[in-house]
């Protein structure tokens, strides 16, 4: 099965090369996918001070249970990263769209609880090419779409050849050959495997309050503790060994 699925992220490759020449590669102005939660933020961060690249914050309101305390983390890193990084950082921009549909989440939820929400990231990421062209009317033309998928995210639309799938989609429906769409903790072509483990560690380092962030899907102000999310989190910190200040219902 590995086998095939890296032989398919190859395909993709092959196809990007000959078009264009290339895979991927830094850019110096991005459109990101901000959910306010530990891996969009810690990414975000590590951007603006490692890679100095401009970055365009995308939130999308999409109907999530959490939306509020979602928000609320988005919030308070918007104003965090335009104090330390000002002339990189630009004011997050939200996009209200139910995704997936309303009418059919009730509809889904057999399913999204085995796989996950049906291409909620590749929909996410579609908005995120959208929001760039948009910029384009300002004068800002920028052709990368970033996200902050990690190697151990456990669903299909979370993988690199679903990014690569997603990159040739846009290319090819576009009619442009300049377009990448991307994590720069998972793609080998700009970074080594960056997961929950080595940003918590970097964000310790670097200052940056991560008990700040959203990860729980809960409606309730606090983390949950018990769903997969937040026992994916407690984990990561206790591999990291670093002190987790997130507020837990469960500890």
């Amino acid at each position: 099965m590995r086998t095939k699925v890296i032989d398919t992220q190859r395909a993709y490759e092959n196809i990007l090369v000959t078009k264009r020449g290339w895979v991927s590669h830094w850019p110096q102005k991005a459109v990101f996918i901000f959910s306010g939660g530990m891996d969009s933020t810690s990414t975000i961060a590590r951007l603006l001070s490692e890679k100095k690249i401009e970055l365009f914050p995308l939130f999308v309101n999409r109907g999530q249970t959490n939306l509020e305390y979602e928000r609320k983390s988005v919030i308070f890193f918007n104003e965090f990263f335009k104090k330390e990084h000002p002339d990189l950082y630009h004011d997050y921009f939200e996009l209200e769209t139910d995704v997936p549909p309303s009418h059919i989440k009730e509809s889904l939820k057999l399913y999204t609880k085995k796989h996950g929400h049906p291409l909620r990231n590749t929909i996410l990421q579609m908005l995120g090419v959208q929001y760039a062209i948009s910029l384009f009317s300002k004068k800002c033309e920028i052709k990368t779409v970033f996200c902050a998928q990690v190697p151990d995210d456990p669903f299909p639309h979370s993988t690199l050849t679903s990014l690569r799938a997603n990159t040739v989609n846009v290319c090819e429906n576009l009619g442009e050959w300049d377009w990448q769409v991307t994590s720069p903790n998972m793609d080998p072509l700009l970074s080594e495997d960056y997961g929950k483990t080595e940003m918590i560690r970097w964000c310790s380092k670097n200052n940056i309050p991560l008990d700040k962030t959203r990860s729980c899907y809960s409606e309730k102000p606090m983390h949950c503790g018990v769903c997969l999310t937040c026992t994916r989190r407690k984990e990561a910190f206790k591999i990291a060994k670093v002190e987790d200040k997130t507020s837990y219902e469960v500890q």
